[in-house]
């Protein structure tokens, strides 16, 4: 997971300790331009009621679109 709320990012390691425990989950605080992952990384990535605080929202989509494989799913929910 991750926000670039730190009081999110703070909350989720807390209701999450136990799969961050087993190595099933991290919760990282970062914006979404300096996401560092490699291409062609993830086959899902999610947006829960967050895309309103997003600054350059075109370069934010380039990024996502960079690290889903090819034929990967980008969710976006507002609220």
């Amino acid at each position: 997971m991750i926000d670039y709320s730190p009081l999110s990012v703070e909350k989720a390691k807390k209701y999450n300790k136990a799969i961050i425990g087993s190595g099933r989950c991290k919760v990282q605080q970062r914006d979404v331009p300096e996401l560092r992952f490699a291409a062609n990384r993830f086959e899902l990535a999610t947006a829960f009621g967050t895309i309103y605080f997003w600054q350059g929202l075109e370069r934010c989509f380039v990024q996502m679109a960079k690290v889903l494989k090819q034929g990967g799913y980008f969710l976006i929910c507002n609220m």
